[in-house]
């Protein structure tokens, strides 16, 4: 599934919220934007300028909670339920430790959370949000979530992180996450906010993409970002991936040349000429390189 690969989108949440019309012109700048759950009308803004958007919900109940694993099916329930509002492309689910305590689960709730939003949004995309950094992967919250996500996007902030862009992006899109989430789309959410350098983060985003190592990236956020960040972020430029051509059926395209030089030998045995035969040998001697 490909719905976000190839593009570049910003997040949207409740500590900086444009007004309207700021929203409406930086998302246009973007493929796609990412709006949190409860913020329904920035979703109707969406909707209403045909602004590809998707959905988010945090599963947390508050800062410093510990209690997400236990609230699993309400929260992939809200989050279904937002992805199915009209214009939405996809949805994310963000698990967080500090602020949900999601290392504390054994695999079972964040499946349970997964299984409820499939079931009320059958087809509709999923990604995950989470920290990738350390031994982060091998948690059981997020192998789980690597068997049944769509893909994941890595939380990377340097300024919050007190580290460089480059020490950063390394620290997110290790080869462990790679590993992990080999096959599935890998978009990395990078800082706009605060003193956050943004363009040699977008140096980096640049290099991975062009590497093929994520197939795209979202800024946080749209409403924080400064001008000079906001942008700065416009300079990655994602081409949309095309499907890959099915590869060459050599055992079938064999088969259809045996099938013709038997048909024709065939031929020239009933009808005809000696003629025919030698030029018709001639033929398939060069065809197949036997001079």
């Amino acid at each position: 599934m490909t719905i976000l690969a190839g593009k570049k989108g910003a997040w949207l949440n409740q500590f900086a919220l444009p007004n309207h019309q700021l929203f409406v012109r930086r998302a246009r700048q973007v493929d796609y934007v990412v709006i949190k759950y409860g913020m329904s009308t920035y979703e109707v803004t969406a909707q209403q300028f045909s602004i590809p958007w998707v959905a988010e919900r945090m599963a947390e109940s508050g800062v410093g909670s510990q209690n997400g694993p236990s609230q699993a099916v309400r929260y992939g329930t809200e989050l279904a339920q937002q992805a199915n509002q009209p214009g939405c492309i996809a949805a994310i689910i963000n698990l967080e430790e500090a602020d949900g305590g999601w290392h504390t689960d054994n695999g079972w709730a964040t499946l349970q959370l997964v299984n409820t939003f499939r079931s009320i949004a059958p087809g509709k995309p999923l990604y995950a949000s989470i920290d990738t950094r350390g031994n982060r992967p091998n948690y059981p919250y997020q192998k789980a979530l690597a068997a049944v996500c769509d893909g994941v996007m890595p939380m990377t902030y340097p300024a919050a992180f007190g580290q460089s862009a480059a020490v950063a992006f390394a620290a997110t899109v290790t080869p462990l996450v790679r590993q992990r989430w080999a096959g599935k789309e890998i978009i990395p959410t990078y800082q706009t906010y605060d003193a956050a350098d943004v363009p040699a983060q977008v140096a980096q985003v640049q290099a991975l993409y062009g590497a093929g190592i994520i197939v795209g990236a979202n800024t946080y956020t749209l409403g924080h970002a400064s001008q000079e960040q906001w942008d700065a972020s416009l300079a990655f430029t994602p081409v949309p991936v095309q499907p890959p051509a099915p590869p060459p059926d050599v055992a079938g395209g064999l088969m259809e040349l045996r099938a013709l030089w038997v048909t024709g030998w065939h031929a020239i045995e009933q009808t005809g000429t000696v003629g025919e035969a030698i030029a018709f040998s001639d033929f398939w001697r060069r065809l197949t390189g036997v001079l």
